[in-house]
Order: C-alpha cells, then structure tokens, then sequence
C-alpha cells in the first residue's frame, strides 16, 4: 500500500515537472521574436543639457521611423542607432518610434511601436540667503509686571533692546531679452523683435558658412551661441541662450534654409541625377563605409562595401526622388535600394535590357509587401499568384526569386515554370495509362517470347525423333 502511494506522489510530482517545463518552454519561445523599443539615458535634464535616444531592434531587421524630436528612418539588423537631443526650452522631448520588422526564426514581419519621453526644466537658481530674525537680542523680552525675566532686579523696568535688521539683498534680474541680432548674409524673417524668439534667414546652394550676432538688454546677462556656424544643405538651426541674471534662461532660434540644389550631376537611363549634398540622416545600408569618389571631375561623398565588394553614391533625380546608386567602373551603373523582404535583406537593382525578355513572363513592376520591385509575372492566369524578382543579396550576388502569394513564400528561382494541381494531376494520370501500356506491351512481348521458345523446343524435339527412329529402323526392304 505504501508503495502505492509513493508511486502515485511521483507520477503527480513528474506530471508537474512536465507542466513546468512546458510553461516555460512556451515562455522561452515568445522570448526572442522578433521587437524594437526606445531608451533615453535620462528621465529629467536642464535647459542647455543633452539627452541620447536609443531604439534598438533585436532579433529581426528593418525600417524603423522616428519622430518627434528626432526625425529619421533608419535601418537597424539586430542592432541599435542613438541621437542626441539637446534641451533648449522647458517642456517635453518625445520621441516616437514604429515601423516593421522581420522575425530571423519565423520570416514573418512583426510591426513595431514605441516611445520615449524627456522632461526639460530650469536649473534651479541659488540666491544664498535665508530669511532674516526680527528676534530682538539678549534673551527674553517679556516684560509683566515689576519683574523682567533674564535676571532682572524686581519691581523695576527694564529698557527693551532694539532689534538687530538684516539689510536686504538686491534682487537679481530676470531679463533674458536681447536687445539686438543680426547675420552677417542673408536677411532675418521677421525683423528682430526682443519678444519674438524664432527667424529664418534663405541662402543659396553655395552658403557654407554664418556669422550671429547677438547683444543683451541687460549687461548682467551672459549671450551663448552667437560667432561663425558651418552650414549644410537644408536646415539648420541655430541657437542663441541668454541667462539672467537670475539664471533664467531665455532661447533665440535662428533657422537657416540652404538650397539643396546640387551642385554635381550625372546622367543615367536619360535622366539627370544629382548628388544630394546633405546625408547626415540618411540610413547608410550595413557593412557600407564612407569614402569619394570623383563625379563630374568633383569629390563627392560615397560609400564602399568590402564585404560586397560594391561602392554607392546617393542622388536626387529630377523628381526630387533619393535614393541609393551602384557607383562602377568612374560612372553610375544601377539604382540600389536596400528592402528587407521576409527575414532577408536584400537590394533592389535595374534589370539589364538582355535579361527583361523570358519565355511565358511578363517584364515590369511587380510589388510584394507593398514594396515595388523590378520582375516579371506569368502570361498564364493559373500563375497569377506568382511573380520573380531580380535583386542583390548582402554578398554582391545578382539572384532570381520567386515570391507566391497566397502562402507568403519566398525561394530562389530555379527558372522552372510553377505547375498547378490540375496540371500535375493530368501529368500522373498520362503518365499511368502510358506505365499500363508499357507493363501490356512487356507482358505481350513475354508471353510471346515464351510461346516461341515452347514452340521451337517442339521442332527440334521433333526433328530428334525422327532421326532416332530412322536409326534404328531395321525393317528388311528387301522383304
């Protein structure tokens, strides 16, 4: 009996075990899909402080956008890209991160989401002081009846002693205005005003340099961020702190457009591309590092892959699309646009005129995941789920694939036309009446072949017979 119970407290106890493990197996496997989320290395900073935002993608790889005080798309492959903001003004510095992701262990995309959010706040200011006593000194200082408290002699009056003042310090100023600011080229919009707190000022695709200049209304105040700024192509934003007295902290911004137009151009396909001269929030494609090329005669800004032995430039074309270029041989060569298409990473590339015409295939746009590609569809409507791509893979390899719809697949191509089931099904039923009339033909040529042989054995036993009765055949002829 005993051993009975033991038996049944350990299969219970192994039951148990065996839910656990599960538990956690199912727990573990949730663990490492495919997320992207976003960090700030603090939750509170001071006017004039920095603070790094950090979005990081684990296990999978994409797009993912930011906005709001940063304001990027970038590319991330189980990796992680941080910006540094700085504060300039009390209130929130947020940003918002979303997009999609391919998981490495399912392919699937998963969409992603986030946030992140930072609180900006004066620096406290420090006036040293207290508050002062009116507390008059030497003790007591009732006075009731004829006695005064502290010692005094009995039934007389004592003279009250006058109170000690602290003197008052003069208030520190708040002004933070300024009275006066100026640029050395380029005209500010709207004309200075010591209430407004926001300019812009246009310069031509040439500017690379401004001069601010900036005076204090007040002359215990202290300017920051006036003197020469180097400028790049688009925006850029200038900042001018004044602190009072106080150390209150009032901000000018000076918003500085410079023409984007580019000053180098190529040509490619009949069209006419420039090379985009601001690429500081650009997503630089992995394994990519940046290095010059000579365009045009000119040094210009590019990038080189050693693992993909490829080089690329970034351009603009006449429709202000910009995008990524193969850079052989001193000349462009191919649009490259990096894509990542269930779990691979993969580059969009032209498809060469020699290569756009195969048999049964249609040549145009062909968009999967609402990507666009360049490829080919079937002229048979029974493949209308199917399409091939021409790409580049992360080696440098020109490679076909062959994406189907409906179970979201994606495999290389191996230049064999797909087949339907009603296809196949009419393929095996050919090829069983053609293995029945094989297996017929065989049989025949057997049953044949047999009654031949039987037939000829009875000849030539025959044939023996015969001459062995004329052998001994001893029949007297004379007779």
């Amino acid at each position: 009996m005993k051993n009975k119970n033991k038996n049944k407290i350990m299969i219970s106890a192994l039951c148990t075990i065996t839910m656990v493990v599960c538990m956690m197996t199912g727990f573990i496997s949730n663990v490492y899909a495919a997320s992207a989320s976003i960090s700030a290395s603090a939750s509170t900073i001071y006017v004039g402080e920095s603070v790094t935002f950090t979005v990081t993608v684990s296990n999978g790889a994409g797009f993912v956008t930011l906005s709001g005080a940063v304001n990027d798309k970038v590319w991330l492959d189980n990796s992680s890209q941080s910006y540094t903001v700085t504060g300039n003004s009390v209130g929130t510095l947020s940003v918002s991160i979303g997009g999609v992701v391919s998981d490495y262990d399912t392919e699937l995309d998963e969409s992603v989401s986030g946030g992140a959010s930072v609180s900006v706040i004066n620096r406290p200011s420090n006036n040293g002081g207290g508050s002062s006593s009116n507390t008059p000194s030497g003790g007591g200082n009732s006075n009731t009846g004829g006695s005064t408290s502290g010692g005094a002699a009995s039934g007389g009056n004592t003279t009250p002693t006058t109170p000690t003042e602290t003197p008052e310090e003069d208030p520190k100023s708040t002004n933070n205005n300024l009275s006066g600011l100026s640029v050395s080229t380029g005209t500010l919009s709207p004309e200075f005003n010591a209430d407004t707190t926001e300019y812009t000022v246009t310069l031509p695709a040439d500017a690379t340099t401004i001069s601010i200049d900036a005076s204090a209304a007040d002359e215990k105040a202290a300017v920051e961020g006036t003197g020469e700024h180097s400028l790049k192509a688009g925006t850029n934003e200038i900042a001018i702190n004044v602190t009072a007295e106080n150390g209150d902290v009032k901000t000018y911004y000076v918003k500085v457009n410079v023409d984007e137009t580019p000053l180098v151009y190529t040509t490619f396909n009949n069209q006419k591309l420039g090379v985009v001269r601001n690429t500081d929030e650009i997503g630089i494609p992995n394994s990519f590092e940046e290095t010059t090329v000579t365009l045009d005669g000119q040094e210009v800004k590019a990038w080189n892959s050693a693992q993909m032995n490829k080089t690329i430039v970034f351009l603009v074309n006449e429709a202000g699309e910009k995008n990524f270029y193969l850079f052989e041989n001193n000349q462009v060569t191919s649009i490259f646009k990096p894509v990542g298409l269930l779990g691979r990473n993969l580059y969009i590339v032209d498809v060469p005129a020699d290569k756009q015409k195969m048999k049964g295939l249609i040549y145009g746009e062909v968009v999967i995941k609402d990507e666009k590609f360049n490829g080919w569809t079937f002229e048979d409507e029974a493949f209308s789920n199917y399409s091939i791509i021409y790409v580049m893979d992360e080696l440098g390899n020109i490679k076909y694939y062959q994406y189907e719809k409906t179970e979201d697949a994606l495999q290389l191509y191996s230049m064999a036309a797909p087949t339907t089931q009603e296809a196949v099904d009419k393929t095996n039923e050919k090829v069983n009446t053609q293995q029945m009339i094989i297996y017929a033909l065989i049989a025949t040529t057997l049953v044949g072949g047999g009654l031949a042989a039987y037939a000829f054995y009875q000849l030539v036993q025959s044939k023996k017979n015969t001459g062995y009765n004329k052998k001994f055949d001893y029949t007297n002829d004379d007779e």
